[in-house]
């Protein structure tokens, strides 16, 4: 509705009227009613710009063994395998869960097939679960050499490698005239264990494969069992699982493939010769292709299906205030059945999956609160939840949240002199892989000089005993959780959630895998009462809103009003950006990096 002069004046001068209170009011007599004040970010993982999908291939057997690619393997539009996967020496590929015990050969009748074709000669990893990391180690590895050897390698699950001892290394090589380079091949193995007991290796549809026994194996306890192909959970990337299964390179990541690879399939039951030929001669591959009884599909890759992700290309993670959009990588927004749209990842199937807002937030001396909702998998490994420092050392400057999953405890750890003289953490227990939704926080108080951690609106209190809370063991530095008021935490380290390492490129020891929600950070310390009011729903975070840029709305909230009149107040004469805020947030309308009389003439407007 237009205003008329009358009501323009009068707007005018209730505009003055805020502008001398705000600037007027300090810090200590403006109020703390709602979570939106000292709100320096806020990510509510809603409406988040995702990557370009293009490297994201579908299992044509249905059963979501879905592969990722890195660096964006792309479609191969010629040759006589049409829609082949194309790898340069750096590409890879996982499964984007990272979970596959079903891919694995185990004990049971077990057949992998797929074709591949080199570029150049040197030796390339083709399709490995565990083994690739070295012949002793248990599970398979395909790969061909320099000269062109194609070689299937194996190990049982106890991974004995001395011939001393006890040696279960089993290797087939097939030598038999193959091109090393330009030209597809065509891989089968039959693991056969309920018939002859053997493992049988068919390059290009030869007659006569070569083949070689799986033995019982002796066990430590005198006991012969079946030989059983797997890598053994302990030693495993995922120890509740299995080791992830890595197409065109190894784990480590090296002897990557110059070339291409399609119709990957693999089956639980063990295929015959017949089977082989019908593989050999499809032009195409569905999970129709083998009817023979008894064979089941697994998982099948005949990248036809493309979900276009592209791996590499970053996607954005919008704030709604303080212009921290933060930089996700290999995260998946889904909606979650309890919290609506959440963040998803899984640093099994992608070392490099995190958000990254940069160097920014620090603590310093001011009161501080960081808070996100979480749910873990578990996967038997550590899993750092958010941190800003403090993830890879509890010597290094910063504040970390981190799964422990030796004691099965949420770790909450800070740092404010990069020795243990400034160790500062509190311990609790926690249960992950239940489909449970927990809220984490963090307050450093710099009046009390008191670091509390919250776990489901629960805070580890003035000593950090409280509410099942417990210091974390510093030798003689007990209770770790009070330090002098005032103090500064100050980190060169971005501020990270899901990755672990001192930047966004290196580390990620601890990888999570599970889901995310609303993250936030205050420049003030919240009460008790708020962090619980965000646990039980009581309170709720400002509405996240797409900027709008209608003249005079410097919070972006859709309507003109004393909210915005105070933000320009607040930055009145300022001719230097604040590095929180965008110049607009700050009240310059007009562009000319000024707040000014000009200014506040559009917001009257």
């Amino acid at each position: 509705m237009k205003k008329t002069p009358n009501q323009s004046r009068m707007f005018f001068a209730a505009l003055l009227v805020a502008i001398v209170v705000a600037l007027c009011l300090t810090p200590f007599q403006a109020a703390q009613a709602d979570l939106a004040t000292n709100l320096q970010l806020y990510s509510s993982m809603d409406n988040t710009t995702p990557h370009e999908y293009v490297a994201y291939w579908v299992d044509a057997a249905g059963n979501g063994y879905d592969v990722q690619g890195y660096n964006a393997p792309a479609y191969d539009g010629g040759g006589n395998r049409s829609t082949a996967a194309s790898f340069d020496a750096t590409t890879a590929m996982t499964l984007h869960n990272g979970y596959n015990p079903l891919l694995d050969a185990g004990t049971t009748d077990f057949s992998v097939s797929f074709w591949y074709y080199k570029n150049t000669a040197p030796t390339a990893h083709l399709l490995n679960t565990g083994n690739d990391q070295g012949s002793g180690v248990g599970g398979y590895a395909f790969y061909s050499n320099g000269s062109g050897l194609l070689t299937l390698r194996m190990n049982d699950i106890d991974e004995n490698s001395d011939p001393l001892v006890y040696d279960t290394k089993v290797q087939l090589v097939y030598d038999t005239g193959l091109e090393n380079t330009g030209a597809w091949h065509h891989v089968v193995a039959v693991f056969d264990r309920t018939g002859t007991n053997t493992v049988r290796l068919y390059v290009d549809n030869a007659s006569e494969p070569v083949s070689a026994a799986l033995p019982d194996v002796l066990r430590a306890d005198s006991n012969f069992t079946p030989y059983n192909v797997v890598r053994s959970l302990a030693n495993s990337s995922d120890e509740r699982h299995g080791e992830p299964l890595y197409i065109g390179s190894k784990r480590s990541p090296n002897n990557f493939l110059n070339g291409y690879m399609d119709d990957i399939a693999l089956y639980r039951g063990a295929l015959s010769a017949s089977d082989v030929g019908t593989l050999y001669n499809a032009s195409s591959l569905s999970a129709g292709t083998i009817t023979t009884p008894g064979i089941t599909p697994v998982m099948i890759q005949n990248f036809e299906t493309n979900l276009n992700r592209e791996s590499q290309t970053l996607g954005v993670l919008p704030a709604s205030y303080g212009s921290y959009d933060g930089a996700m990588k290999e995260f998946r927004q889904v909606t979650d059945a309890t919290r609506g749209q959440v963040l998803e990842v899984n640093g099994l199937a992608n070392v490099n999956e995190y958000i990254n807002y940069g160097d920014v937030l620090d603590p310093m001396s001011d009161s501080y609160t960081v808070a996100m909702w979480f749910k873990l998998d578990d996967t038997g490994r550590n899993q750092t939840l958010m941190s800003k420092g403090a993830n890879q050392s509890s010597n290094s400057i910063g504040w970390a949240v981190i799964y422990n999953a030796g004691d099965g405890q949420l770790l909450v750890r800070g740092n404010y002199a990069g020795d243990e003289s400034g160790e500062l953490a509190v311990r609790k227990e926690l249960t992950v892989g239940d489909d449970q939704w927990h809220h984490v926080g963090l307050v450093i108080d710099q009046q009390t000089g008191l670091f509390e951690a919250y776990l489901d609106g629960l805070g580890s209190g003035a000593n950090g005993a409280a509410n099942g809370w417990v210091p974390d063991e510093n030798g003689e530095l007990l209770p770790a959780v009070n330090f002098p008021p005032s103090t500064e935490f100050d980190s060169t380290e971005p501020l990270l959630l899901g990755h672990h390492g001192s930047s966004a490129t290196n580390g990620n020891s601890n990888p999570m895998v599970g889901r995310l929600d609303d993250f936030a950070v205050w420049s003030r310390a919240l009460s008790a009462a708020e962090i619980m009011g965000i646990y039980d729903g009581t309170l709720t975070f400002p509405v996240v809103t797409i900027p709008n840029d209608i003249p005079g709305d410097a919070n972006n909230d859709g309507t003109v009003d004393d909210a915005d009149a105070k933000r320009l107040a607040t930055y009145w004469g300022a001719t230097v950006q604040d590095p929180e805020l965008s110049w607009w947030k700050m009240g310059d309308f007009n562009g000319d990096n000024t707040i000014d009389a000009r200014d506040a003439a559009i917001l009257a407007a």
